[in-house]
């Protein structure tokens, strides 16, 4: 079994990155291991398509020893 590579996504928006791995060959090889996005429209748009990911808010509130591991880092950056 291969490791799969794990992710936390910032500013996230609407999930433009997780579509872009859902269209690859890519998307049984990664994992979210968290998500942070503020606007309340884009993270309701966000939880219905990605329901299972978790939501850790506001990337400025978030303890960085509280994470677990992960492999890259992502974000749609304001």
């Amino acid at each position: 079994m291969t490791k799969k590579m794990r992710y936390l996504s910032l500013f996230t928006g609407i999930g433009g990155f997780e579509r872009a791995i859902e269209t690859s060959r890519y998307t049984d090889k990664m994992k979210c291991i968290g998500y942070s996005e503020v606007d309340k429209y884009a993270t309701s748009i966000y939880e219905r398509h990605y329901p299972n990911h978790v939501g850790l808010c506001d990337a400025t509130k978030i303890n960085t020893e509280d994470l677990p591991d992960f492999d890259l880092l992502v974000g749609g950056f304001p």
